[in-house]
């Protein structure tokens, strides 16, 4: 009985061992660089006499969202705001185009009840106006309806330049360089370049003939860095270039919304501002962060750091938030562009690198209440190192 219990514990171990082996040298793990798959520059596209003047551009370096749709495709939520220009002449110019429709439809109306009178008098038996004013009318009614169809294009043309003032994010991106961020811009100026965060690409340098050999993997899973959780790549979507192949795979945020902590949902922040020192050590503060009490007194919210946290192998910053009144002076500064800053006068609760939040969430917050502070990342950011396991 000794022996044969022997004999199948033998038998079990090698077969394990087998089954591991050919699991081994079915797979094959290599290296690969996270590469965007699409990448564009926002340009100001349309030609004319007086260009466009910037006052807002996404900073370097920032995470743009793409619109949320619902399921009918209408869409819910805006892309984040990428860029904008001036757009108080170009208002103007719609409103001008559509008094100029309305002048047309006015000349059109009166022409067709012209042509109807022609036509009146031209009935068998009535014969009273000329044949040629008949056809005058006709010409006339023609003209003025082609006139107004052409104001109504012109209306359109118009709504267009004023939308294209406004240039929001059609997917999530990471803007990776600003060229003007301020200043007149034209038809050929590259104002700012985004690259698409998901899905990411994920670049493997093989030769042609293993990259072609993919198509064949059960799947390819790919660690996003300093992380032991695998996300699998979208199967047999692959784009073949020189020297090896891209893969696409999903990308979200590194962050969820909030993050539990001793049985509470603690907001986790990724857009903050920070107090700055003018030339004259002076602290100023984002126009954005301020909530007006009246012309010259405000409250802002300030983050007071707590605790560390680890999050997924991530450290992230616990803040506790703290109401603080301040009141400004009259000089307004911009210390980078499209940021103007309102000088504060000396207050003994606030000091320079002090964080602050925006005056949008100023109704979810009270004293005392506990945030997370990071910035803002997803899973794969362009040129991270990844480990890529394919198994076959």
């Amino acid at each position: 009985m000794n022996i044969l219990y022997l004999k199948i514990s033998t038998s079990l171990i090698f077969l394990f061992f087998i089954l591991t082996t050919s699991y081994a040298e079915n797979s094959k793990t290599v290296k690969g660089t996270a590469t965007p798959i699409t990448e564009a520059n926002l340009t100001y596209s349309f030609r004319e006499t007086v260009p466009g003047k910037i006052i807002y551009t996404a900073k370097e370096g920032c995470i743009a969202k793409g619109p949320v749709y619902n399921k009918d495709g209408k869409i819910i939520k805006e892309g984040d705001l990428l860029l904008k220009i001036a757009d108080g002449r170009r208002k103007n110019v719609v409103k001008e185009r559509n008094h100029m429709v309305k002048v047309a439809k006015a000349v059109l109306d009166f022409a067709k009840l012209d042509l109807e009178r022609y036509k009146t008098l031209q009935k068998p038996g009535r014969k009273i106006a000329p044949r040629q004013h008949l056809e005058m009318a006709e010409s006339k009614y023609l003209q003025a309806m082609s006139n107004y169809y052409n104001k109504m294009l012109d209306v359109e043309r118009a709504t267009n330049w004023v939308e294209s003032a406004t240039r929001r994010s059609d997917f999530d991106c990471l803007v990776t360089d600003v060229n003007n961020a301020c200043g007149y811009a034209t038809s050929s100026t590259k104002i700012l370049k985004i690259t698409q965060l998901n899905p990411m690409g994920i670049k493997l340098t093989l030769p042609r003939d293993e990259a072609y050999e993919l198509s064949d993997a059960k799947k390819i899973e790919i660690y996003p860095l300093s992380s032991n959780i695998p996300v699998t790549a979208l199967s047999n979507d692959f784009i073949y270039v020189k020297d090896g192949v891209l893969v696409r795979v999903p990308n979200s945020s590194l962050y969820p919304g909030s993050i539990v902590r001793e049985g509470k949902n603690i907001p986790v922040l990724n857009d903050i501002f920070s107090i700055y020192s003018n030339q004259d050590n002076k602290l100023t503060v984002a126009k954005n962060a301020l909530i007006e009490k009246d012309n010259k007194h405000y409250l802002l919210y300030k983050a007071i750091f707590k605790a560390k946290q680890d999050f997924n192998g991530k450290v992230i910053k616990l803040y506790s938030i703290q109401k603080v009144s301040v009141e400004t002076e009259n000089t307004i500064t911009q210390p980078v562009p499209n940021m103007k800053q309102y000088v504060l006068r000396p207050n003994k609760n606030l000091s320079q690198s002090d964080i602050v939040l925006p005056n949008t969430l100023s109704d979810k917050f009270k004293d005392g209440d506990l945030v997370f502070i990071a910035q803002e990342r997803y899973k794969f950011m362009p040129d991270d190192p990844v480990k890529i396991k394919i198994v076959y």
